[in-house]
């Protein structure tokens, strides 16, 4: 069950929201890469998720059985933070993906979604898709 405090819990439930998810992502170096999909950079837990960095995500594919439930990440290599370089270097690895809700207009108004593990990372004429999978 996901924790929610009572103040984004009242913007939820109002007839207006001002809500944008923003993605934390954490190497196995406790290195931190923040990621919005805001038009405008959201700081969240410390960390400056940036916004236009050419990230955008699939809707989670539920799975049956054994396999993980998993996600793309998918974006143009058109950033500084995720570079072929890092990819091909193994950089991302076992990483950590948080994906947050967050209240733009208040950015204390937030609540973990989900964690992820990044799987595998492919890439294709400079656009580069990132496996989300789940913890289970």
């Amino acid at each position: 069950m996901k924790h929610i405090p009572e103040e984004f819990k009242q913007h939820l439930s109002g007839e207006v929201t001002t809500l944008c998810r923003c993605w934390i992502l954490e190497t196995t170096r406790g290195d931190k890469l923040g990621f919005t999909d805001h038009d405008k950079d959201i700081f969240l837990l410390g960390v400056a998720c940036e916004k236009d960095a050419g990230v955008e995500t699939s809707s989670m594919e539920e799975r049956l059985g054994f396999n993980a439930n998993s996600s793309d990440i998918a974006g143009a290599l058109q950033s500084d933070i995720i570079t072929a370089k890092h990819i091909n270097s193994g950089k991302y690895d076992n990483a950590k993906i948080y994906t947050y809700i967050v209240n733009w207009s208040d950015t204390s108004q937030f609540t973990l979604d989900r964690v992820s593990l990044v799987g595998e990372i492919s890439q294709q004429d400079g656009f580069y898709t990132m496996e989300l999978r789940g913890l289970t």
